[in-house]
């Protein structure tokens, strides 16, 4: 079974952050975010000009709460997301690329970056070993997981992190990083309905590209 990591609590964290977990502008975002504490951990453990990448940005809460933990830390960071928009969610969320792009520039955020791509398309845009963390929350099918990881891992630098959420509410999220990684995945904190899953990635080696994915 995967390793259950300690939980999280805002008092905790650098003061200097503290009121933007409690009331910044990221809260007033409709979003999904449950995974604020990794969120917390990427900006904090990386070092300035670090890359950190979320795959899936809806309405940006999750974008804009990193733009603000970097700002409030006077941290340069480049932060970028990636999301197709389909119709379907602008249809019945009200999430759209304008609106994404919206929320961020209310924030001040300007420099937080947004592109409309799939996710593999979205990987081939980076280096490898260029991201310090990625964060996907595309699709939750096993197919989906096994397809973004496949294309994110390799980019990922030794020492940083792949990681999501959604761990209790899709069996696909749990069978496609069980067969990827084993025992390497850790869980963590997330909040009332899910916790965060995470693989550190230690060495250089790369994750070999799942060629043939299996028939679901």
């Amino acid at each position: 079974m995967p390793k259950q990591v300690v939980t999280f609590s805002v008092d905790d964290q650098p003061a200097a952050i503290q009121d933007v977990l409690r009331s910044g502008a990221w809260v007033g975002v409709h979003g999904y975010l449950h995974g604020l504490p990794r969120y917390v951990e990427a900006v904090l453990s990386a070092p300035p000009g670090a890359t950190l990448v979320e795959v899936g940005v809806f309405k940006a809460q999750g974008l804009t709460c990193l733009g603000e933990l970097a700002r409030a830390l006077n941290k340069p960071l480049r932060i970028v997301g990636y999301d197709l928009w389909s119709a379907a969610w602008v249809d019945k969320h009200g999430a759209s690329f304008e609106r994404a792009r919206a929320n961020l520039d209310f924030a001040g955020l300007q420099n937080v970056e947004i592109i409309v791509s799939e996710s593999a398309a979205a990987a081939a845009l980076h280096a490898d070993g260029s991201c310090h963390w990625v964060y996907v929350d595309a699709g939750h099918t096993k197919r989906d997981v096994l397809s973004d990881c496949s294309a994110w891992w390799p980019k990922v630098k030794v020492g940083g992190c792949m990681e999501g959420d959604d761990w209790d509410m899709y069996a696909g999220v749990r069978s496609g990083l069980s067969q990827l990684y084993g025992e390497s995945v850790r869980l963590f904190p997330g909040d009332q309905w899910t916790r965060c899953w995470s693989v550190r990635r230690e060495s250089p080696a790369s994750l070999e590209s799942v060629a043939e994915l299996p028939k679901l």
